[in-house]
């Protein structure tokens, strides 16, 4: 299975780096929703990859209104689906 990485968005939450990628598998065409988040040093603190959406948008969406609730501490709201990585 091929993946592209095909967008990257960075942006900060409540002193959080964040960095949104969203990669479409070449084999089925859907995308899959990433994020990662930065500690204040920008160390890893968080990894994540949500299942796959037919568009680009809106697995750049829900990645980060899931980083955002990471962020917050709300990770019981988080999708029971998702592969979950805390980097410690």
């Amino acid at each position: 299975m091929q993946r592209d990485e095909r967008n990257i968005k960075g942006n900060n939450y409540k002193g959080y780096g964040i960095l949104i990628s969203a990669r479409m598998d070449s084999t089925n065409r859907f995308w899959t929703g990433c994020y990662r988040i930065f500690d204040m040093e920008r160390r890893v603190v968080f990894v994540n990859s949500i299942l796959p959406f037919e568009s680009e948008s809106d697995a750049l969406a829900v990645a980060s209104i899931e980083a955002q609730i990471w962020v917050d501490g709300n990770t019981a709201d988080l999708s029971e689906i998702n592969i979950l990585e805390t980097i410690e």
